[in-house]
């Protein structure tokens, strides 16, 4: 598995409450000249530009989405193993944008903590990084690049991603993408953040109960005082599931009269996966696939913690300007 990386800058001021990103998804604008660079193997020859991203896309719920914002050459960073409290999110363009608990504190704690440690500038350098394959590997079924945001400004270096969970500002979200060494590494941090009991792991904030969904806090647009609510707060992607769950016994689509009902509905086949992490280290793909819904008990409490569960991640495909995928660097 080789290594690549992106050379750019971080706009602080992109994130909420200047801007609109979350804390997990955020736009890194490319370097003039040869942003991208791989190498096969670490330890081996040194990295090579490489020119396979430039006019590829990825196919959108039916529509061609570029990987590379054209009008300012960024692209759409999705940090890879976090997950932070959802910041604006609805499953349909027709309802409210949700928020989570923690959510606005987590972003708005971020940028200051870049403006504290970097001062306040409109750009900070960066890269960033992921192990893979091929190039197909590094986009994910939005058109958004996976991978670990490290500012490298005035010789300084600090990943945001391990930053996040460090702080209890985020949780551990892993993938079948991932190596053990970059599981491993976010694990050790949610165990100290947990163990100091760091906001997400603070005296009534995070709940392994799904519950029912809070319509009450709304996403707020840019400009407002940031409001630190408490929690309770699940898994972000156990309350995307919640909303879209919830939604559908809205509309009378749905009998299930539960999350881990509604989970396990579908056909087996279609059924959302997990791994359980430790067999995933041991054995990678080769683990145990169990479905998500068995991941919630029947009284509606989640079996583990965040940082034992590891989701299979949906396929994408990418593609070359000429319609062709993408397969050599």
């Amino acid at each position: 598995m080789g290594l690549l990386t992106v050379t750019g800058t971080l706009a602080i001021d992109q994130l909420w409450p200047a801007g609109s990103s979350d804390a997990d998804t955020m736009h890194v604008k490319l370097a003039a000249t040869d942003p991208f660079r791989f190498q096969p193997q670490p330890g081996g020859d040194p990295p090579a530009a490489t020119a396979a991203f430039e006019g590829a896309y990825v196919r959108v719920k039916g529509r061609s989405e570029p990987v590379i914002v054209q009008h300012d050459r960024s692209l759409r960073i999705r940090l890879q193993g976090i997950d932070a409290p959802e910041l604006h999110y609805r499953p349909v363009s027709s309802v409210p944008e949700l928020r989570q608990p923690f959510a606005e504190a987590a972003t708005a704690t971020l940028a200051q903590h870049l403006r504290d440690s970097f001062g306040d500038r409109p750009a900070l350098a960066c890269e960033v990084v992921t192990q893979v394959t091929a190039p197909g590997d590094v986009f994910d079924m939005y058109a958004r690049f996976i991978g670990d945001i490290v500012v490298t400004e005035a010789d300084a270096r600090l990943n945001l991603n391990q930053w996040l969970v460090a702080q209890g500002w985020a949780f551990p979200s892993f993938y079948n993408s991932m190596t053990p060494d970059e599981i491993c590494a976010l694990t050790v941090r949610t165990h100290q953040a947990r163990y100091r009991k760091l906001n997400l792991w603070s005296r009534g904030a995070y709940t392994t109960q799904t519950g029912a969904l809070d319509r009450t806090l709304l996403y707020r647009r840019p400009g407002a005082v940031v409001q630190k609510d408490r929690g309770p707060v699940i898994s972000p992607k156990l309350f995307r599931r919640l909303y879209q769950w919830q939604l559908a016994v809205d509309k009378g689509s749905t009998a299930a009269t539960s999350l881990r009902a509604y989970l396990l509905a579908p056909s087996p086949s279609k059924r959302e996966k997990y791994l359980h992490t430790q067999d995933y280290i041991v054995q990678g793909d080769a683990a145990l696939e169990r479905d998500l819904g068995d991941a919630i008990r029947a009284n509606g409490r989640l079996r583990y913690p965040p940082e034992d569960v590891v989701f299979t991640e949906a396929p994408s495909t990418l593609y070359a300007a000429d319609g062709k995928p993408v397969k050599a660097w």
